[in-house]
């Protein structure tokens, strides 16, 4: 863009003031629209209101949160020690938790401005990156689910961290400060959420790049390998203490993808992201396909995109735009290690939550805006102006749709509607006393055939069992409760009949309206299959 016309017509800071001007335009369509409610059901109940350790800021609590003595399938101590921070301050208040959030994003914004800024990229498109990145109604799910924390810190270390890195490159030769700050900041962001891995990826690029040498002489490569070091050791720790939360907690797959299933399944994943950018719908849970009823077309032309946008960045690498072609691999990169959960537990969302594309959005950000630019040259801050309009609409919508765990679930059914959240829906409603509604939908999930999250756990099993009980569909409550024990119990063929589960199930009928008895109960039955029975053994990866 040519500077003398921005000159002319913004003056020196006007495209610093246009900047503050959208921050202030983000805090106001969030604050003065967004409720005070928690996502009920979801990840803010056990996480935070319903969670011993964040209720409390004490010594005892945080020693169980950092000694990765939670609930939680991820090993994030940072996270939980700041919600309980919050808690400590706010109270349970839901409100002050989003904007605390709110707050923590627009910073990441001028992070993210400030970085561009250092790697010299010309500043309107830089004011333009991050534009797209704070009023995307992509990023409301992060910002109106309280429990979307981890992804909101991770990124606020993480770009920091390559600011450091960066000065380091150009200021230092040997290990100096700005080198420790980023192995500092890059340990922050994995206790905030393990994903933050993808860092260390992108720091060896970065340091392979600065070797001058084509060849790996024995100087580079110990150069290599002691730069490398403080983060393949904070790596190193991440995951095992991860694999230990996801052996704890993880919840069994019953899925059996082929080896292509899953291939096309991570890689139209990177293809989805980037449709969802365009077109949305944004919603909590993406229909995942199972084995027999896979779509191999449409994932296979997700996948396409993708695979352009990778070769995108090489040659974008090879013509020496490293702004650019760094910004795509950040985005490979980052969303990298949620895509790999696929591979370890079928089961699961499709691997396109809007939260997890928060930390892979700045690349491509900045690469539309790159794309604007080139369009439309001095006339791309105009378009943008006017693509802002829409898209803030747009976000709006999004925000009443998080006003609760109810709206947010009956928008994702009339989009892609699933077992798991009609029985969700049943849930919620039956706690707050509508009891037709709650049946409506228990009705419902009997049409579908679950593919689209993961197995709920026995406790929520138990409850949905009771509803049907209070509907007066007394099989089915009893099926639900043989297909929680069928869950828990790694049951060899021939040694438990269905017949024998149901016998001993049965015992529990009719359900006490306190699940609380009904889990003490079931944790009985579980406890004598398993003395009685040898062969069989409670299944790890079960909470």
């Amino acid at each position: 863009m040519d500077n003398k016309y921005l000159k002319r017509h913004l003056g020196k800071h006007g495209l610093t003031w246009a900047l503050i001007v959208i921050s202030a335009l983000t805090f106001l369509l969030y604050a003065l629209n967004m409720s005070d409610h928690f996502i009920a059901g979801f990840d803010d109940d056990w996480g935070i209101y319903d969670n011993p350790l964040v209720q409390t800021l004490s010594w005892e609590n945080l020693k169980k949160i950092w000694l990765n003595n939670t609930l939680d399938c991820y090993y994030i101590p940072l996270t939980f020690s700041c919600v309980a921070v919050d808690v400590a301050i706010w109270g349970n208040n839901a409100y002050a938790m989003k904007v605390t959030n709110l707050l923590t994003f627009i910073a990441i914004g001028w992070m993210f401005y400030h970085l561009l800024k250092i790697l010299r990229t010309p500043k309107s498109l830089a004011v333009m990156a991050v534009s797209l990145f704070l009023l995307h109604p992509i990023q409301a799910e992060n910002l109106l689910w309280p429990a979307c924390k981890r992804q909101i810190l991770t990124l606020f270390f993480l770009l920091p961290a390559l600011i450091a890195l960066v000065r380091h490159f150009r200021e230092e030769k040997r290990l100096g400060k700005w080198y420790w700050l980023a192995v500092f900041l890059f340990l922050c962001a994995v206790m905030a959420k393990p994903p933050a891995l993808a860092f260390a990826a992108l720091a060896g690029l970065m340091l392979l790049h600065t070797v001058k040498s084509p060849l790996f002489t024995a100087v580079t490569l110990t150069m290599l390998i002691k730069k490398l070091s403080p983060f393949a050791v904070i790596s190193l720790f991440s995951v095992i203490m991860n694999a230990m939360a996801a052996h704890r907690n993880f919840l069994e797959t019953d899925f059996a993808y082929s080896p292509l299933q899953h291939l096309l399944i991570i890689t139209s994943s990177f293809g989805h992201y980037l449709q969802k950018m365009v077109m949305g719908p944004y919603q909590i849970f993406y229909l995942l396909p199972t084995a027999n009823d896979f779509n191999y077309w449409r994932l296979g032309l997700l996948s396409i995109p993708a695979v352009l946008l990778f070769i995108v960045g090489v040659i974008f690498y090879r013509q020496k735009k490293l702004v650019l072609s760094a910004g795509i691999f950040w985005y490979f990169l980052a969303l990298t290690p949620s895509a790999l959960l696929l591979v370890m537990m079928s089961d699961f969302p499709a691997n396109t939550a809007d939260r997890y594309f928060l930390m892979a959005s700045p690349g491509i950000f900045l690469l539309v805006a790159a794309v604007i630019q080139k369009v439309f040259k001095q006339y791309a801050l105009a378009f943008l102006g006017i693509l802002l309009v829409p898209m803030t609409l747009s976000s709006y919508k999004q925000i009443k749709v998080w006003e609760d765990a109810l709206s947010v679930m009956e928008y994702s059914l009339a989009i892609n509607p699933t077992e798991e959240m009609h029985y969700r829906s049943a849930l919620l409603y039956f706690d707050r006393g509508q009891s037709e509604k709650a049946f409506s939908h228990l009705e419902a999930a009997k049409t579908l055939v679950k593919g689209a999250s993961f197995s709920s756990p026995y406790f929520v099993d138990l409850q949905i069992a009771y509803l049907y009980q209070e509907k007066g569909d007394l099989n089915i409550a009893l099926h639900m409760i043989v297909k929680a024990i069928k869950k828990d119990l790694d049951i060899p063929e021939g040694v438990l009949t269905d017949d024998d589960i149901v016998q001993k199930v049965s015992t529990m009928m009719p359900l006490d309206k306190d699940n609380a008895a009904n889990a003490h109960n079931y944790i009985a039955i579980r406890e004598s299959i398993l003395s009685e029975y040898h062969q069989v053994q409670l299944r790890a990866k079960r909470l």
